[in-house]
């Protein structure tokens, strides 16, 4: 629609009849509950319609203005039912407005004034032109509304479209997934007996699909194994057991697409109905999906409510490695060996999944692109190093002295006999760290030592404080002798030794002293200098000042000569 005619078209004006009306509806004056008065007319808009070279033309007036001689309509609305838009011309402020009727600016007398005038012509043209239910002001806002919807709905399709596009790759799922799901990914099984006075002889297992005997005597809720196919299954009595569900199993699909491979993550659970144990109903929903291309970037989708209009898939933020909040799951096997030898050869996941009965493949892929020494780290059996990395991989990014290094052990900084020590203790980070330090300092630190400062979590940060007057072994040896007197919190002792050397210096004690940094009773000589220091806590900051600022003295004297020569009292307290 072009503004420029719309504006040249003759006004809609108020007729003889709609003044006669408005001259005729003497308001009402009504309170609200605040006290407030207002004025209630018994039509608070009357509305003039007509067609116009394919244009409906629908003129809106107010009773305030009509009651003054004005027959010049407040608004003026054009719509076009072929183009499917709408505008409205603002005749009291002189400007164009694209809001809907509901959210243009009315007087007060028009909120409270719920009829609308309008003659039965000028009803059915608006019907008949807009072709809706209703007609009237209700008709033109169900058109606003549906044009506004239809708009909506393009912006949508344009954010969503690639989304789509993207999905459509996604395989179909493999024949035997549901009951693969059933017997695999719901872990739950059962063990439903009818009670018998001296103990039910035999029960139906939902794994086996057959009645078993039952061995021992069954208890309601109580976990045993089913003696037949030996898994772990939990009695339930037929008559309490009523209608429940297992929890929720986090269960993953790895496919082949034309990109690369997508990652598929579904919630099952088998939902028991009373008197129905034998024929439970699966449910397998799917809530995220990850597509990752030939140099896995990947991009990920989940299942959710989307602008608060429909459920569909989303795109969201592929796994961040560091959230600890992804569930383990079972994963199908069947597409495995396949991807093993295409999409999934450089990665390792494979491999991890077969070594493990519970993972999640997209926090594996994650943690591989921010650490790639994980695969190396994992197939050298470093179980506590991998389990450290899965859980936070800046800690272990942060031991890694060469990441473009080829060989696990040159990366780690440290030599084969320290890897092999690595290994045979199943160090973590903080085990690495001895090793680390050990190595660059050229010290020997036997492995029970370091092996008791990790189970402490004490780093070699912690000691940065004692390290240049002991050995780490004699470091360990005097906190183990301390301990009993700190009720054997380690990190209490380290922190009260720290405190201790720290009020020795600033008491111009000998700390290199052996008989004042190694004291015999730690507790009860730093009890001692906490009081020393209180009673010289003023002398002490004197000096601490007079230290930290050398010519505060000088500075002090000049400013009392000059106080004095101005014959004003001196204002510096000279130390």
């Amino acid at each position: 629609m072009n503004k420029q005619i719309l504006i040249n078209m003759k006004p809609l004006k108020a007729t003889s009849q709609m003044m006669k009306i408005v001259a005729e509806d003497v308001p009402k004056k009504e309170k609200t509950w605040q006290g407030r008065e207002y004025e209630v007319f018994k039509y608070g808009m009357y509305i003039r319609c007509v067609v116009q070279d394919e244009i409906l033309r629908v003129a809106l007036f107010f009773p305030k203005y009509m009651r003054l001689g004005g027959r010049m309509p407040a608004y003026e609305l054009f719509c076009s039912k072929r183009d499917r838009q709408f505008i409205t011309y603002d005749h009291v402020n002189g400007k164009w407005r694209t809001a809907k009727l509901d959210l243009l600016d009315w007087p007060h007398s028009c909120y409270h004034s719920y009829e609308k005038w309008i003659n039965k012509a000028g009803e059915a043209a608006i019907r008949n032109y807009l072709g809706g239910k209703r007609g009237g002001y209700e008709g033109v806002l169900d058109f606003q509304r549906e044009v506004r919807n239809e708009q909506l709905e393009q912006r949508h399709i344009k954010e969503t479209s690639p989304w789509d596009k993207d999905l459509a790759q996604t395989p179909a799922l493999p024949r035997d997934w549901e009951h693969w799901v059933d017997k695999v990914g719901v872990q739950q099984n059962y063990l439903f007996y009818h009670y018998k006075k001296g103990g039910a002889q035999k029960g139906y297992c939902s794994f086996c699909g057959k009645e078993v005997s039952i061995k021992g005597h069954p208890r309601h809720n109580k976990e045993c194994q089913c003696a037949r196919c030996r898994h772990k299954v939990t009695f339930k009595a037929i008559g309490r057991a009523g209608f429940f569900s297992t929890k929720d199993n986090c269960v993953y699909l790895i496919q082949r697409c034309s990109d690369g491979f997508i990652v598929r993550e579904f919630i099952a659970e088998r939902i028991y109905r009373k008197d129905e144990y034998q024929t439970p109903r699966i449910s397998c929903r799917e809530i995220r999906r990850v597509i990752y291309d030939q140099h896995l970037e990947p991009r990920a989708y989940f299942w959710g409510l989307y602008k608060q209009r429909a459920m569909r898939w989303i795109s969201c933020s592929p796994c961040n490695p560091s959230w600890r909040g992804s569930e383990d799951g079972r994963i199908y096997g069947k597409t495995l060996p396949h991807l093993a030898r295409k999409e999934l050869r450089q990665t390792g996941l494979v491999q991890w999944i077969y070594g493990k009965v519970m993972s999640d493949p997209e926090k594996y892929l994650a943690v591989l692109k921010k650490v790639p020494q994980l695969e190396q780290i994992w197939k050298a059996d470093l179980f506590q190093l991998t389990e450290e990395c899965m859980k936070d991989y800046n800690s272990v990014n942060q031991r890694i002295r060469i990441p473009e290094a080829h060989g696990l052990i040159k990366a780690l900084g440290i030599d084969s006999q320290g890897f092999r020590r690595l290994r045979e203790n199943n160090g973590g980070c903080c085990f690495l760290a001895w090793l680390q330090y050990e190595k660059n300092t050229r010290k020997s630190i036997p492995d029970e030592v370091i092996s008791w400062l990790c189970s402490e979590s004490i780093s070699v940060k912690d000691l940065d404080f004692i390290r240049d007057k002991m050995s780490i072994v004699q470091i360990y040896n005097y906190i183990r002798k301390q301990m009993p007197r700190f009720h054997k919190n380690s990190s209490e002792v380290l922190n009260t030794w720290e405190d201790y050397l720290s009020m020795a210096k600033r008491l111009h004690m000998d700390t290199n002293d052996e008989i004042i940094f190694r004291v015999r009773k730690l507790r009860q000589r730093h009890d001692e200098l906490v009081r020393r220091c209180q009673e010289k806590d003023l002398e002490l900051q004197i000096e601490e000042i007079s230290q930290q600022y050398p010519h505060v003295n000088s500075i002090c004297q000049a400013l009392k000569v000059l106080s004095v020569k101005l014959k004003a009292p001196p204002s510096v307290t000279l130390f």
